[in-house]
C-alpha cells in the first residue's frame, strides 16, 4: 500500500518495541501544527520515513467524502499494532494510508472520540437544524440541506475570520456546498436527458421539410430579383424622361411667356410714338 502521493505505508506487522514509540508522531505533530496535513516535503523530513504505521494520534476519513474519524495507533509490550479507529479496532495499515498525513494532539483525539467537532471543520447541519431523513427525493433533500447549510453560512460571514481554525472552516465548508451543486448538477443533467432527446427527435423530424420549405422559398425569391431590379430600373428611367419633359415644356411656356410680352411692349411703344 501506499500513503498519499507516493509515500509508501504497508506494514509487516510486529516490529521490535523503540524507546520512544511516540517519537515519529511528536515530530509529525509539530511539523503539522497541531492538526494541519502535512506536505510531502514535511513527510520527506521525518526519520524514519511513514514506511509503516507509527505509534501517535492522528485522523482518518475511512472512505472518499466521509467524516473525519479520530485514530489511536500504539505497540503492546509483544510489539504487535493496535489500531483505533473512531474507537473500534482497525487495520492499521489501510488506516495509516490517509492518517499518515494527519496527526492530531492526544487531547484533541480524546476531545473528539467524546463527542466534540474537529476544531477546523464546519458545524453539522443535520445535527443543528434537526434535518429530516432522507426522503429519497434528491431535490427536496437538497433543498432542505442547503438550506440549513445557507442560514449557518450566513451566520459566520457576518464575522470576519481571525483564526487558522476558522479559515480552515470556510475552506472545507466552500467543499462541502460545492458538493451540493455537484449533486445538483448531476441529477438535472439527468432529468434534463430526456427532454432533450425529445426534442433533439422533434427537430430531427421537422428539419427537412422546414428546411427545404424555406431554401426553396429563397431560392424564388432570390430568382425575381433580376427582374425586379428591370423593373425598378424602368421606372427610374421613366420618371427621369417625365422630369425632362416636364422641364421642356415649362421652359418652352416661359420663352413663349417671354415673346409675347415682348411683342405687346413693342405694340405698347410703337402706339405711344405715333
Amino acid at each position: 500500500m501506499r500513503c498519499q502521493n507516493g509515500f509508501t505505508c504497508n506494514t509487516k506487522g510486529n516490529r521490535r518495541m523503540t524507546a520512544d514509540q511516540y517519537a515519529w508522531w511528536r515530530q509529525a505533530l509539530k511539523l503539522a501544527g497541531g492538526y494541519r496535513e502535512l506536505t510531502n516535503d514535511q513527510l520527506l523530513l521525518l526519520a524514519p520515513s511513514a514506511d509503516s504505521p507509527e505509534s501517535g494520534f492522528f485522523r482518518n476519513r475511512p472512505f472518499k467524502d466521509a467524516p473525519l474519524v479520530p485514530v489511536a495507533i500504539w505497540r503492546d509490550a509483544s510489539g504487535n499494532v493496535i489500531c483505533l479507529q473512531g474507537g473500534k479496532e482497525a487495520e492499521a495499515d489501510r488506516v495509516w494510508n490517509y492518517a499518515c498525513r494527519n496527526p492530531i494532539t492526544e487531547a484533541l483525539y480524546h476531545s473528539v472520540l467524546a463527542g466534540e467537532p474537529w476544531p477546523d471543520e464546519p458545524p453539522s447541519v443535520s445535527k443543528e437544524h434537526n434535518l429530516p431523513a432522507k426522503t429519497g427525493d434528491l431535490h427536496k433533500d437538497l433543498t432542505l440541506e442547503l438550506a440549513a447549510e445557507k442560514e449557518t453560512v450566513e451566520g459566520f460571514l457576518k464575522k470576519p475570520i481571525s483564526t487558522q481554525e476558522q479559515a480552515d472552516q470556510a475552506g472545507v465548508w466552500a467543499k462541502r456546498l460545492a458538493g451540493i451543486a455537484t449533486k445538483a448538477d448531476e441529477q438535472f443533467n439527468v432529468e434534463k436527458r430526456p427532454w432533450l432527446d425529445g426534442g433533439n427527435a422533434v427537430d430531427d423530424k421537422w428539419r427537412d421539410l422546414r428546411t427545404d420549405a424555406k431554401d426553396l422559398a429563397k431560392k424564388l425569391k432570390r430568382h425575381g430579383e433580376a427582374w425586379l431590379k428591370e423593373l425598378d430600373r424602368l421606372e427610374q428611367e421613366r420618371q427621369r424622361k417625365a422630369r425632362e419633359d416636364a422641364d421642356r415644356i415649362r421652359r418652352e411656356a416661359e420663352a413663349a411667356e417671354q415673346r409675347a410680352a415682348d411683342v405687346a411692349r413693342a405694340a405698347e411703344e410703337e402706339k405711344a410714338q405715333r
